[in-house]
């Protein structure tokens, strides 16, 4: 999630300054920002991991005016995830294929393309990135009459919470007809 980090530039009886330059430093990379008619600046930043931060705000010394810093740490949170997990039919009759379909978004409803996510039906493991669309389809043939589970992890990064998810399909065995 983007933040937005607002400075305010005063003297010393509480007067606001207008049209100066405070330079941000965030993460080695110097910004410089103006403040408008009350004293007020503001700078975006989007956070990329979730690591401590440090972020330098310096007034430069200006006729009359000191030279001031300040400096705040932030500490962004993983962003949490959504994973959601569909089969084409949960009670297949054994030996016809089924579609899995998976959807990984983050907890604004963002998509996650390209990224890992690992299917796992009893002993089957299925490891598959998301499209562009943050969605994984895939084709599976149940080979035994039983009550299955179907598990989708995602693992999880610098930046997003792990999440997994699972449905059961029950397998049935194919039905006969006997006539005289």
């Amino acid at each position: 999630d983007t933040i937005n980090i607002t400075y305010t530039l005063k003297d010393q009886l509480g007067y606001t300054l207008p049209g100066q330059n405070i330079l941000v430093t965030i993460k080695d990379q110097t910004n410089t920002i103006t403040t408008n008619n009350e004293g007020i600046a503001s700078i975006e930043y989007t956070p990329t991991n979730n690591q401590t931060t440090t972020i330098t705000a310096t007034y430069k010394a200006n006729k009359p005016y000191q030279e001031n810093s300040t400096t705040i740490q932030i500490t962004a949170n993983k962003i949490d995830t959504q994973l959601t997990l569909n089969v084409s039919n949960t009670t297949p009759i054994n030996n016809t294929p089924i579609n899995i379909t998976i959807t990984l978004k983050d907890k604004n409803n963002k998509t996650l393309n390209n990224t890992p996510i690992t299917i796992t039906i009893g002993e089957e493991t299925f490891t598959l990135n998301t499209n562009e669309k943050g969605t994984i389809t895939q084709t599976y043939t149940p080979k035994k009459v039983e009550t299955q589970t179907i598990t989708a992890t995602y693992p999880g990064n610098d930046m997003y919470n792990t999440n997994t998810t699972t449905t059961d399909i029950n397998v049935h065995k194919i039905d006969t007809k006997l006539t005289l």
